[in-house]
């Protein structure tokens, strides 16, 4: 299904408009001031609006553009699929409109540190059935190279820091942490906060930590939306972080 292949960054042609609009936030470097693009398409067969940052830093805007028209690609086809096997089921002659398939790519980019940017990507799409699917995405770069910051560059003790991952979230997002709301079921929240790598990937960085966002269905129910959880650097000692990736910006 499309949500399984969002990780891909196709490179396809997309034939629909391109825009530039406003900053996005000030720098406190020599790069220029972001900026918004957007791609749109509309016709009978899909509804599509995605956008992504310009940061004046190639490897950057590459792969964010390349993670873009990859999801919009993968996207495309899969409505394409769709809506010829719509129109073989029910005849060009049914009276019957085929509902165009939607997607939205947003996007928030943040400067956490002097030496890293953060993108959290927000995919929402309509593939039919009862409701959307919404999935995230995070990319976090060195500002100095464009190259990916991963979570064993962070910490000389990844495999610790995935621990204190899953016992902090399983602590902020409990019952007995949140008596007043509504409480996730705990067998979700144990099994999405298993202490694998893969259940801790989308995190961004904060100016003191780092933010963990789990998508609908990771540890709650769709109705209850994205979760996440801000765990600082103070928590994560015994990972043992390298500061210079939290290196406080400097005007």
């Amino acid at each position: 299904m499309f949500f399984s292949r969002l990780l891909l960054h196709g490179s396809a042609v997309l034939c629909f408009g391109i825009f530039l609009i406003c900053p996005v936030f000030a720098r406190a470097d020599t790069h220029p001031e972001p900026v918004v693009r957007t791609l749109e398409k509309q016709n009978e067969k899909v509804n599509i609006k995605v956008s992504w940052p310009v940061t004046g830093i190639s490897r950057i805007d590459e792969e964010s553009e390349g993670f873009v028209r990859g999801v919009v690609a993968e996207f495309e086809k899969e409505a394409e699929e769709l809506a010829a096997l719509w129109e073989q089921e029910r005849g060009k002659e049914t009276a019957e409109i085929f509902v165009p398939r939607e997607l939205s790519v947003t996007y928030e980019l943040t400067r956490p540190t002097q030496t890293v940017e953060s993108i959290l990507w927000t995919v929402w799409s309509y593939m039919g059935g009862a409701h959307g699917q919404l999935s995230l995405v995070a990319h976090n770069y060195e500002v100095e190279t464009g190259y990916p910051v991963l979570l064993e560059d962070l910490f000389l003790d990844p495999e610790r820091a995935i621990l204190e991952f899953a016992r902090i979230s399983r602590q902020r997002l409990g019952a007995e942490s949140n008596p007043e709301e509504e409480a996730i079921p705990d067998d979700m929240l144990q099994a999405g906060t298993e202490p694998v790598e893969s259940n801790f990937q989308i995190f961004v960085l904060l100016s003191d930590g780092l933010r963990i966002h789990f998508p609908p269905y990771q540890v709650a129910p769709w109705a209850m939306g994205p979760q996440s959880v801000d765990i600082t650097l103070k928590e994560l000692n015994m990972a043992k972080p390298d500061m210079k990736f939290w290196a406080p910006i400097t005007n």
